[in-house]
């Protein structure tokens, strides 16, 4: 974009914000059990699915209590790295913003604690 008041130079303008979040994760079956983590099988089958169900919740918050919070929904990306057959399976997940990342109150200022849900499926 350029404008008169800038005398022929350019000028820059958001138009449009985004947000994603990459990450790799070690992806195995528990050892007693034999079942996968229940967070990551949720991510998983996400991926694999069509409208509403191909969406998935998203909070992230510093985990000291600092004033850094936010929460949106996103859509997943499950991306096998492959490897060999003595290795740790790594997995690459995208989760791709749809719709604001919105700023929330962090769960654990004030010294409060945020308990993880679990299925027994550690």
């Amino acid at each position: 974009m350029t404008t008169y008041d800038a005398d022929g130079w350019s000028e820059q303008a958001v138009t449009m914000l985004a947000w994603s979040i990459e990450t790799t994760i070690a992806h195995r079956a528990h050892p007693v059990t034999g079942k996968f983590n229940a967070a990551q099988e949720a991510l998983r089958k996400a991926s694999r699915s069509f409208g509403a169900k191909s969406y998935v919740s998203v909070r992230y918050y510093d985990r000291t209590g600092a004033d850094d919070a936010q929460q949106g929904l996103a859509l997943v990306t499950w991306e096998p790295d492959g490897g060999g057959p003595d290795e740790v399976d790594t997995i690459k997940v995208t989760l791709t913003g749809s719709g604001p990342l919105a700023e929330i109150t962090n769960p654990v200022a004030g010294g409060g604690t945020v308990a993880a849900k679990t299925g027994g499926d550690s």
